[in-house]
């Protein structure tokens, strides 16, 4: 529990009584050399409907583009030469970890709608027709823990199956990869 004290930045009182109703759903289990995940898949599964369930804050653009690819590579360093914290996700982010995958809309995390610099893209909110969508993450640690692939932002493989996850429609094959990335690297 000292581990996840340190890493989450959560009391001790905090972390203690999430550990004792994991424990009670039966998620982890104690081990001698600490805590286990004993139920990976219904644990996951619990995260992902309890986080589709939250209200996300977002916004929907159009920007002239032919090339989804070359969108992400422009928004990305107009972005950067602004200093602005980003991260894509779901089928935009899954491209960079899946190489082979293909989208059309470019999802991604921006530390505040604010800072979107839509007039340097000729960026145009739009309700229909959008090739853009943003959103302003619950928690400010989802953008520190986004890594860089090909000098382009995306969010951790946990936040990224977890969004695609939320849009089956759309990711529900790249979730599958990710998942299997996830359980090579955990077990």
């Amino acid at each position: 529990q000292k581990d996840l004290v340190a890493k989450t930045g959560l009391s001790k009182g905090m972390v203690s009584r999430i550990v004792k109703r994991l424990s009670e759903a039966g998620y982890i289990i104690k081990e001698e050399k600490g805590l286990a995940v004993s139920n990976f898949d219904d644990l996951l599964s619990a995260w992902v409907d309890a986080s589709v369930k939250r209200r996300q804050a977002t916004r929907r653009y159009y920007i002239w583009s032919r090339d989804p690819q070359k969108l992400m590579r422009s928004i990305a360093e107009k972005l950067r030469q602004k200093n602005v914290q980003y991260a894509f996700t779901q089928e935009a982010g899954a491209s960079l970890v899946a190489p082979f995958s293909t989208f059309e809309i470019v999802s991604l995390y921006i530390e505040s709608f604010d800072k979107f610099p839509a007039i340097s893209l000729s960026a145009e909110e739009a309700q229909r027709g959008f090739n853009v969508i943003l959103f302003e993450p619950v928690d400010a640690d989802l953008l520190k823990q986004a890594r860089s692939i090909n000098n382009i932002r995306v969010v951790d493989d946990f936040q990224l199956y977890l969004d695609l996850m939320g849009n089956p429609l759309r990711g529900k094959k790249q979730a599958e990869h990710l998942l299997s990335v996830i359980r090579k690297k955990l077990l």
